[in-house]
């Protein structure tokens, strides 16, 4: 996985775990929503300024943001199980919503073991 993409995944994972909508965090970083919508689905590089204001929204340090990765598990449950499974498309999103979840709470359990 590159910076970008792994940045992206954080982000979002970040976003969810702390309750908040893209537009929250677009306003909280001064940035378009579009412009946050395209960092988070890894087609935008984040620019010096929006890794300080992001890195201050989550109280972490850039080290935090770039480094603080488990390769392992970057494999999607959800798209494991449909390969597997008969599912629909309804029960595909619930089971990449709780993903994303269990991502969060990774990724914040990375951060506070790492203070």
């Amino acid at each position: 996985m590159d910076n970008i993409e792994f940045v992206g995944r954080t982000i979002r994972k970040l976003r969810l775990l702390n309750q908040l909508s893209i537009e929250e965090l677009a306003n909280r970083v001064s940035i378009p929503v579009v412009d946050l919508i395209k960092i988070e689905n890894c087609r935008r590089a984040l620019s010096s300024e929006n890794i300080d204001s992001i890195c201050s929204v989550f109280d972490i340090s850039e080290d935090e943001l770039f480094f603080n990765a488990d390769e392992s598990a970057n494999t999607s449950i959800a798209s494991l199980l449909s390969e597997k499974v008969n599912m629909s498309k309804q029960e595909y999103e619930e089971i990449k919503e709780a993903e994303l979840l269990i991502d969060a709470l990774y990724v914040q359990k990375q951060i506070y073991d790492s203070k």
